[in-house]
């Protein structure tokens, strides 16, 4: 590894509590904002979601990953899907858009730690 990628990457590290902390901060806040603005529709909100998951698989890990898209699951659930403040879902494309959601969290999460450790 040269110095400029060693470099670069302890950068990276040191951003890493700052920007996951940032966008977990953006995860309840799209939540919030939806909550506010409910009926709304799943599959959007949960895209919104992703990206900011996603950016929180750049900076730490898989696991932290998996734990931040299971938090985000159960706050969409309780917050966006009727009967709201509950787990339980009405419609059944709910399960299937939070599912979804779920895979494609932890695929992506895999694959950027992948892409990361063969830097």
């Amino acid at each position: 590894m040269s110095q400029d990628a060693s470099t670069s990457a302890t950068a990276r590290w040191r951003r890493r509590p700052l920007v996951v902390g940032l966008a977990i901060l953006a995860i309840v806040a799209t939540i919030a904002v939806a909550t506010a603005m409910r009926p709304v529709g799943l599959a959007e909100v949960l895209l919104l979601v992703l990206v900011e998951v996603v950016i929180v698989s750049l900076f730490a890990g898989r696991t932290m990953t998996a734990v931040t898209a299971v938090g985000a699951v159960l706050a969409v659930n309780w917050f966006l899907v009727a009967p709201y403040g509950t787990l339980q879902m009405q419609a059944q494309e709910n399960w299937v858009y939070l599912a979804v959601f779920l895979l494609l969290a932890v695929g992506v999460s895999t694959l950027v730690e992948e892409v990361l450790g063969s830097e």
